[in-house]
């Protein structure tokens, strides 16, 4: 898991993608954990920093989903169009989409 979370720093310029700032960053996975084949795929990663994780990501899923299709279009279609919902687990958690 580290390597996805440092490739996905990488490839986001060690910067948060939705407000640029370059503190306290974390790896957001766009498609939950319960999606085990995109749990370790670059594509279903994000770096956020604290401010923008929770708050927006996690609280406003719905907006969170329109941002990504918005000014991430192709990795909104690989996650929504191409691997919507098949590699889920079946399980009683929802996933956050």
């Amino acid at each position: 898991m580290r390597k996805w979370h440092d490739e996905v720093f990488k490839r986001d310029g060690y910067k948060c993608v939705k407000c640029g700032g370059g503190v306290g960053l974390q790896a957001h996975h766009i498609k939950n954990r319960d999606y085990t084949k995109l749990r370790t795929d670059i594509k279903n990663g994000l770096c956020v920093c604290f401010m923008c994780h929770v708050p927006f990501f996690h609280s406003e899923p719905k907006r969170a989903k329109e941002w990504l299709e918005e000014h991430r279009p192709e990795q909104y279609k690989y996650l929504y169009e191409v691997n919507d919902g098949k590699s889920h687990t079946n399980n009683s958690r929802s996933p956050i989409s």
